[in-house]
């Protein structure tokens, strides 16, 4: 029992370089700025202050969380110059922690202004905010030759792993097992049932589940369509179709296994950046929920990798210096 809870300590509270999450930090805050960017220039008046619709006070008081106050006109963009200034700040990592308190009560406010209009990206940042908050400062440690090096406990990585691996395979999952969720129906209630039948009759209850191929394709006629979406469903073949909606739900269900494991990590790359990138150009709006979601995938890639790739960055900020 020793070893497994050692192993477990270790998997949370070793220390590792801190770059992981300083990437995460920074490509989270870039997302979240492309989409309140969108966001304040479509319809900030409607979204932030009485111009807008929003629900009653009788309303919010039978159905929904009661929202925090609005905002006057006037306060619109000092409040946006306050967020793009604090997202500014996680990026470019002057003063992170405070950018990063500034950011997270920023986008408490958003979310609680109007509770229905919050989508997953708010939610998502929020989260990903409270844990940049809570993670412990990098320190020197000593090394066997005398020398340090920068590190931090791991457990803050850790979360935002589980984080992305839960959120994938939760989708898939819903979209497999639950009743009449459209893409394979039937399926929750034949493991429900299979626990009470004999061994002999579990393979004739299996026969009950029912596969819809064309679930994406009706989905990519909704509201959601881009033109893209528009021109595969006039011109593509609907087995393929059914291929990506395949594909899609497999990654999701694999998604713990081809993340947590090293080797398939390469895998999980490719897979879920294409599907992520099919999500954006074929479901409108949904780009700045795909670039966020790319975004966890900092938190697996190779230390070294992203080493080279900061030392690309400071060499390409040096030579557009002496450019100008």
């Amino acid at each position: 029992m020793r070893p497994h809870r050692d192993r477990l300590v270790e998997f949370f509270f070793q220390t590792v370089d801190p770059i992981r999450l300083d990437f995460f930090r920074r490509g989270m805050a870039l997302s979240f700025l492309v989409y309140m960017a969108w966001w304040f220039g479509m319809d900030r008046y409607e979204w932030l202050t009485a111009e807008g619709f929003h629900y009653d006070a009788i309303s919010e008081r039978q159905h929904i969380p009661a929202r925090w106050p609005l905002l006057h006109t006037w306060a619109v963009w000092p409040f946006a110059t306050v967020l793009f200034t604090a997202l500014v700040g996680m990026i470019t990592g002057f003063k992170p922690r405070l950018a990063t308190a500034v950011a997270l009560v920023c986008s408490l406010y958003l979310h609680w202004v109007d509770n229905i209009s919050a989508f997953t990206i708010n939610k998502l940042f929020t989260m990903s905010c409270v844990v940049i908050m809570l993670a412990p400062s990098p320190r020197d440690y000593p090394l066997p030759d005398g020398s340090t090096r920068r590190m931090q406990v791991v457990w803050p990585v850790r979360v935002l792993q589980l984080t992305i691996m839960i959120q994938y395979f939760g989708a898939g999952y819903c979209k497999a097992f639950t009743p009449k969720a459209g893409w394979i129906t039937g399926a929750y209630d034949v493991i429900h049932h299979t626990v009470r039948l004999r061994l002999g009759t579990a393979w004739e209850a299996m026969g009950d589940v029912r596969f819809h191929p064309d679930v994406l394709y009706t989905h990519l006629q909704g509201i959601y369509r881009t033109d893209l979406a528009a021109w595969m469903l006039n011109h593509l073949p609907l087995w393929s179709i059914t291929a990506m909606m395949i594909s899609a739900l497999l990654f999701e269900l694999l998604a713990p296994l081809l993340f947590g494991v090293k080797k398939l990590r390469p895998i999980a790359f490719a897979w879920g950046a294409g599907f992520q990138l099919m999500i954006a150009l074929t479901m409108n709006k949904l780009f700045f929920f795909s670039f966020e979601l790319v975004m966890f995938y900092f938190l697996f890639v190779s230390v070294p990798t992203l080493h080279k790739l900061a030392v690309w960055q400071r060499l390409q900020r040096r030579a557009l210096a002496v450019d100008q």
